[in-house]
């Protein structure tokens, strides 16, 4: 609700004022010009001098109710309208993370799922392989060098050995047999 009041010496001018109190007490007083009161489509025409402060009062407590109830009315609105927008956002928005950001989430683990599969598992087999050769080159290689070392200082050495005590304890055995027999024969044959 508005209150305007035009000066009669200035007719093209017009104020206006929220405040009724203020109005009333200046129209009291007798300050304002002819009062002009402006409600809806209706115009009522007010004379400072037909205003009593008691009608006054109650033109005050018209323009506060009226003003509680534009208030009342632009909060259920707001309450209604702004916070239904606002969960219907919150509900897109919510919508929306659930769809891109979840999809996003499955498409890197897919991603991560193949990388691994092809890099990780890649990585192994060569791994495997280089794995594999290294023991095909070196520990079948140490397996040769052993075998053949073992051959050559064991083996042989047990031939040397068995040669030379075959050599000394039955060659020689049989050579001083021999010459021990006929030592003796030959002592019985001077006797």
């Amino acid at each position: 609700m508005k209150i305007t009041w035009g000066s009669p010496w200035y007719p093209d001018t017009t104020v206006v004022h929220s405040d009724a109190r203020w109005l009333g007490a200046m129209l009291c007083r007798n300050q304002l010009p002819p009062l002009r009161h402006q409600s809806s489509e209706t115009f009522l025409t007010l004379k400072p001098s037909s205003l009593q402060p008691t009608a006054v009062v109650v033109v005050g407590m018209v323009v506060d109710l009226v003003d509680l109830v534009v208030v009342a009315v632009v909060d259920l609105v707001d309450l209604v309208v702004v916070d239904l927008v606002d969960l219907v956002v919150v509900a897109v928005v919510d919508l929306v993370d659930l769809v891109v950001v979840d999809l996003v989430d499955l498409v890197v683990v897919a991603v991560v799922d193949l990388v691994d599969l092809v890099v990780v598992d890649l990585v192994d087999l060569v791994v495997v392989a280089v794995v594999d050769l290294v023991d095909l080159v070196v520990v079948d290689l140490v397996d040769l060098v052993v075998v053949a070392v073992v051959d050559l200082v064991v083996v042989d050495l047990v031939d040397l050995v068995v040669v030379a005590v075959v050599d000394l304890v039955v060659v020689d055995l049989v050579d001083l047999v021999v010459v021990a027999v006929v030592v003796v024969f030959t002592r019985h044959m001077n006797t």
